[in-house]
């Protein structure tokens, strides 16, 4: 059995859709932390992003491959 466990404190968080696509709307102004987790832990990626009044943000996420486990 796996169990992944995140707590936030603040509403801001996303489960991507299959191909790894996510929108979030209505986001405060401001400079955020984006991390980027897959379930098994092993792609781990984290960028800062700036949320701009009136404009869209754009993220493209590379994270990195890893080989799979045996």
């Amino acid at each position: 059995m796996r169990a992944w466990f995140f707590v936030f404190d603040h509403p801001w968080f996303y489960l991507t859709k299959a191909f790894g696509s996510f929108i979030m709307e209505n986001v405060p102004v401001g400079e955020y932390r984006l991390d980027v987790v897959q379930p098994s832990g092993d792609l781990k990626t984290r960028q800062t992003i700036q949320v701009v009044s009136g404009e869209t943000a754009t993220v493209d996420i590379h994270v990195p491959s890893v080989q799979a486990k045996p």
